[in-house]
Parts: structure tokens; C-alpha cells; sequence
């Protein structure tokens, strides 16, 4: 087969046809004929005296025990010059010897153990830093310039917590609906550009949490009143159930929420900042277990 055929595309476009090469049976039947009468006949050699060749079995070199001289002229020669019959085999045998065992290592003593570290004394947990000045003042212009832009005004701001994680509470109980918007979504979208622009000019890392009208407290209280009833629901039913995705802030809030119940456990799903909770009924034996 030099080439393969192609049916190209449905049958219609691009077809191509197979190429081969034969020959007639005749032809092969006498090459095959040739090939074997030449095995047949067996290839037959003679030297000058018309003899077979000696088959390489035969053919042995007589090895002379007198040395190189005596090996390049073909053996010993007596005092006449004429060479000696060798009778037997009189290659000298090859000795063995035997090799002296080697006398045992002294046994080697084990190395000292090092001595151990004392322990470390167990040190005081250090008391929670206080917020820099530098930072609120950070803070506290990043929220004007933001305020102002939705509000016209700037309102007053309380700003708490610790260095690596800054709460600020915008006391405006006239325009918080404003500012916490459809499932606070307004805030969240503040939150998000206040952290990028505080980030940026901050040289540790800080998360800031906007805060305003008691909304993070309900929304904390709504998820783990949720957690509960969905904790309830997969006790009843034997099947995980699964809430919407939350920030890590609003996850932490429902594993803690049902940390104390023995009776399901919890497991973040998902990619992405966003993510699932999954709350897993446990089984009885795991309950059993556990108590």
C-alpha cells in the first residue's frame, strides 16, 4: 500500500483513491523457488590439500609453558633444533587464592545524645494594640471624601477596633437607608472602595467595616437565625442544605453559630471571595462518638 484511500467530506468534496503495488503469483512462486534450492545446497569449501576446513572446535592453540620466545616459534625445541611433542595438556593450571577475611571493625560506641533545649517559658499573650493616629487620620479622610460625595456632607464618624482590622460607625440615622442600600448592597460597594484607597496608602495590611443605623448587629442576628433553621432542617430531612454565598465575615458568622450543635457540621463551598456554607447532618455513630 504506497497510500491510503480518503472518502473526503460526506462523500462529495476532496476524495481520494488508495494506491498499491503487486505483482503476478508467477513472479513470487519463482523468486520463492530460487530462495530455497539455494538453502538447500550447502556451501562447501577445501583448502589446498583438499581437505574440509577444521571446524573452530578443532582448531585449539597449543599453549607453551616456556615462555614468549617458545609461544612466537610454535613450542619448545630440543638441542637438535627439532620441536618437541607436547603430550597432555600443559597449560599450567591457574591457582586460586584465597583471600584473607577481613578482620572485623572494633565496634564503634554510640554517639551522645545532644542535650535537650529547655523549654521555652510560656510567654503572656500581649495586650491588643490600639489604633495609631496616622491611621485614623487615614481613615477618617478617605470616609469624608466618600460621605461627601454621596450625602453633599460629611457626617460624623466613630472609628474603633484594632490596627489590622479598623470599625467605623457613621452616626446618620436620617440617610442609613441610603447608605446601606438594597440588601446593603451601597454599603458593601463603600466598604470595597474605602479598603482598596486605605490599602494603597497604608503600609500593614488593614480591613476597614462600615458600619450605620445597628445594620451589621440585625444582619449578624438574621444569619444565625438562618444557620439555626437551617441546621434544623437537616437534621429532619438527612440532606445537607446550603445557604447563599456569604463574605468570610458573614461564614464565620454561621460556623459560629453552630459550633456548639453536635448534630451537624459545617463546610465552606465554593471559589472566589464568595462562598457557600454547606450545614451537614452527622451521622449516629459520629454523634455517639462525640459524646
Amino acid at each position: 500500500i504506497l497510500s491510503g484511500g480518503s472518502s473526503g467530506i460526506f462523500g462529495l468534496m476532496g476524495k481520494k483513491k488508495a494506491k498499491i503495488r503487486a505483482r503476478l503469483r508467477e513472479e513470487l512462486q519463482l523468486v520463492a523457488e530460487e530462495a530455497a534450492k539455494a538453502a538447500e545446497k550447502p556451501a562447501k569449501t577445501s583448502d589446498d590439500d583438499g581437505r574440509a576446513p577444521e571446524s573452530p572446535k578443532e582448531r585449539r592453540p597449543v599453549e607453551a609453558a616456556a615462555g614468549p620466545a617458545a609461544e612466537r616459534e610454535g613450542g619448545p625445541k630440543d638441542k637438535d633444533g627439532a620441536r618437541k611433542k607436547q603430550t597432555g595438556n600443559t597449560s599450567p593450571r591457574p591457582r586460586t587464592e584465597q583471600k584473607a577475611a577481613p578482620e572485623a571493625a572494633p565496634a564503634q560506641k554510640p554517639a551522645p545524645r545532644p542535650e535537650r533545649a529547655p523549654r521555652p517559658e510560656k510567654e503572656e499573650p500581649a495586650e491588643p494594640r490600639e489604633i495609631s493616629e496616622e491611621l485614623k487620620t487615614l481613615v477618617t479622610e478617605v470616609m469624608d471624601r466618600m460621605l461627601t460625595g454621596v450625602l453633599g456632607q460629611a457626617p460624623e464618624i466613630e472609628i474603633t477596633g484594632r490596627p489590622e482590622r479598623v470599625n467605623v460607625l457613621i452616626k446618620d440615622e436620617e440617610n442609613s437607608g441610603l447608605l446601606i442600600g438594597r440588601e446593603g448592597q451601597t454599603l458593601s460597594s463603600l466598604q470595597y472602595l474605602v479598603n482598596r484607597i486605605v490599602a494603597r496608602q497604608s503600609e500593614e495590611p488593614v480591613r476597614v467595616q462600615l458600619n450605620t443605623g445597628d445594620y451589621r448587629e440585625k444582619q449578624d442576628d438574621n444569619l444565625r437565625k438562618m444557620a439555626v433553621y437551617l441546621a434544623d432542617k437537616a437534621k429532619n430531612l438527612g440532606r445537607p442544605q446550603s445557604t447563599k454565598p456569604l463574605s468570610s465575615y458573614h461564614r464565620r458568622v454561621v460556623h459560629l453559630a453552630l459550633q456548639e450543635d453536635g448534630a451537624v457540621q459545617t463546610r465552606s463551598k465554593g471559589d472566589g471571595p464568595l462562598k457557600r456554607v454547606l450545614i451537614l447532618p452527622r451521622n449516629r455513630n459520629e454523634n455517639r462518638a462525640r459524646q
